[in-house]
């Protein structure tokens, strides 16, 4: 019965106590863990809710897994393999936007891809440039502000991480992260953050704070293991052409 602590126990200890029955268990768990949660099976239902979520076809999901697999690890594919079709093109376009690593996708695009599809994706790419040239900017303001009043601080997330890929404007960030490691080094950055904007200052469940600055969403942390303001969290768009 459910919500029985008591019957599941007596159950546990009567199969672990009978050899044969306790042997039957095992094996029929071990058989349906190889026929439902191997790991390629549990990769293979990942990509399917992707698909059916997105409306994607296993061709669009296939195309985009094989070029991002390049564009992170240099993994080697063969681009004559890749459809000239503008309707997978497009597809994989979407999917990628919804991920967030078009612009990661695009540095390994074959000559397959029709001059219209690629004119769009051009479009998008440069778009995420100039907001991580914008935003790597912003960084550089406050960093140097912050140190100024000697706080104590450190930038979390994306944008710090971004120097680690190929090409750094090529990573989507979606806000500048601060972490403060003390009480008063935060309330001082918050006062600071106030006298340099407009904008209002939204506090979050968690006492965190986020406010805009030059289109920008900035977010200051009082804990460095919590990262995502859930005012400020952006669904995924599709980008079409």
């Amino acid at each position: 019965p459910t919500r029985d602590s008591r019957a599941l126990a007596d159950a546990i200890v009567e199969i672990t106590s009978n050899g044969d029955t306790y042997s039957m268990y095992c094996q029929r768990a071990r058989k349906r863990f190889e026929r439902m949660f191997t790991r390629d099976r549990m990769i293979d239902n990942c990509i399917g809710i992707y698909n059916y979520v997105l409306g994607n076809t296993p061709q669009t999901m296939q195309t985009m897994l094989s070029l991002l697999r390049k564009a992170l690890w240099n993994t080697e594919i063969d681009y004559g393999a890749f459809s000239s079709d503008p309707g997978l093109w497009r597809t994989v376009l979407n999917a990628s936007a919804s991920q967030s690593i078009y612009s990661l996708i695009y540095d390994v695009l074959p000559d397959t891809v029709p001059k219209d599809v690629m004119d769009v994706w051009q479009d998008h790419v440069r778009r995420i440039e100039y907001f991580n040239r914008l935003t790597e900017r912003i960084v550089l303001v406050q960093e140097e502000t912050w140190k100024k009043n000697g706080l104590d601080y450190a930038l979390l997330k994306g944008h710090s991480l971004s120097c680690l890929y190929s090409n750094p404007l090529h990573r989507g960030c979606g806000d500048i992260d601060w972490y403060f490691s003390n009480p008063d080094d935060w309330n001082r950055a918050l006062e600071i953050a106030r006298r340099n904007t407009d904008s209002p200052m939204t506090f979050d469940s968690d006492g965190d704070i986020s406010y805009f600055w030059k289109g920008i969403t900035i977010e200051h942390h009082r804990d460095w293991t919590s990262l995502s303001s859930r005012r400020f969290r952006r669904r995924p768009r599709h980008f079409r052409s």
